[in-house]
Parts: C-alpha cells; sequence; structure tokens
C-alpha cells in the first residue's frame, strides 16, 4: 500500500504513521483555515471563523454541559487532523462517495489519523466521550450556521437556532472581523486555541480566554 506525506510545520509527516505533532503548529494551521470551505456572506460583519475557534466553542459547550477535562479536551482536539489534511466538507465527501462516506475506507482512514493525532496530544478518548463530543459538534455547527448567517434550512435546520451571545464574546468566538487584519485575526484565533488546550492539560479545567485576561 502506498504511505502518503504531507508537509507539516517545516517537516514531512507520514499520514500513517504521524508521530508527534507540536500543538502549537497545529493551532496556526487550524487558526487560518475557514468554516464551511470559505464560503461566508460577504455582506456579514463576521468576515473569518476558522477550524480553531470551532474546535474552542465545541470545548466550551462540553464545559458547560458540565463534562470532565479529558472530554473537554477532545473536543477541543476533534478536528486537529485537519491540520494535516484540511476541512473537507461534508458535502464534498458525500459527493465524492456517492453517498456513502461514513462507511468508506476513506472514512476509516480519516478517523484512524484523528485517533493518533489525539494520542500524540496526550488525549485518548472512550467511546462514550466520543458521542459527548459529536453532539457538542453538531451543536457548534447550529450555532455558527446561525451566527454566520447561512442558510439554516441548508444544514438541516427549521428554524434559527437559539445561541448565547455573551458565551460567544467571552470566549471571542463569532465576533465582528471585517475590520480586522487578517494576521491579527489568525493570531487571536491560535492564542485563543492554546490557552484553553493549556487549561485543560496543566489545571483539569476548561477555560474561557477571557479567565486569563
Amino acid at each position: 500500500m502506498q504511505r502518503c506525506s504531507v508537509h507539516f510545520a517545516g517537516r514531512l509527516i507520514d499520514l500513517d504513521d504521524p508521530g508527534a505533532l507540536d500543538v502549537g503548529a497545529i493551532a496556526a494551521t487550524l487558526s487560518r483555515i475557514c468554516r464551511f470551505a470559505g464560503n461566508l456572506r460577504d455582506d456579514h460583519q463576521i468576515s473569518w471563523h476558522s477550524v480553531a475557534d470551532h474546535c474552542v466553542l465545541t470545548a466550551e459547550l462540553l464545559r458547560r454541559r458540565g463534562m470532565p477535562a479529558q472530554t473537554c479536551l477532545a473536543g477541543l482536539l476533534h478536528d486537529a487532523h485537519e491540520a494535516l489534511i484540511g476541512d473537507v466538507i461534508t458535502p464534498t465527501k458525500t459527493w465524492l462517495t456517492g453517498g456513502g462516506y461514513g462507511t468508506t475506507h476513506a472514512k476509516r482512514k480519516e478517523h484512524d489519523l484523528e485517533r493518533k493525532v489525539l494520542r500524540s496530544l496526550g488525549c485518548e478518548p472512550g467511546t462514550q466521550a466520543g458521542v459527548f463530543v459529536k453532539q457538542a459538534d453538531v451543536e457548534a455547527l447550529h450555532i455558527e450556521v446561525c451566527a454566520l448567517g447561512l442558510p439554516h434550512t441548508s444544514f438541516g435546520l427549521r428554524s434559527v437556532v437559539p445561541f448565547d451571545q455573551a458565551m460567544l464574546r467571552e470566549l471571542g468566538v463569532l465576533q465582528p472581523t471585517a475590520h480586522l487584519p487578517m494576521a491579527a485575526v489568525f493570531l487571536a484565533s491560535q492564542q485563543r486555541f492554546l490557552k484553553t488546550y493549556a487549561a485543560l492539560r496543566m489545571t483539569g479545567e476548561c477555560v474561557p480566554e477571557a479567565a486569563h485576561a
């Protein structure tokens, strides 16, 4: 079987055996990947929403549900493998596989890479934790769709779901970015991710960015 390598943080990474990965490099890469394949509204005040911030939001939703630190960490890192392979949106995966991505070899390979990346970052969630992370992931998606003014019916929502604006302001995610230079947006997103990671690893709590000010 052919092995594939990708460039990451100045070196080649074997996708079948990624080895130790630097969380700072992962945070930097995820902060430069826009959700929804970059297809945000040109007329909206939020012009950028990164995968890194999606992960921070997912971890915070888990924290607010009273989940243990390891589950929150799994939420923060659930898309960490996308720093290596990119964020391929679900409709594209469905289209490429004729509607059956969830049962394909590609899905199994992605899941295996996700597991290896999580382990390299000190996180090995159990099956039950994975269920909770998926629920929070979907909730985060619904919040994002509504906050970004995207067509909610295209994402299976019957109506716009309510969300906690104060929570988003506290986290610093899904805030107006149109007036900011992109370098500053990337850096802020990276720092939010790293602060949450450090809080989970060192104190056992998922602490919003504002708590570190």
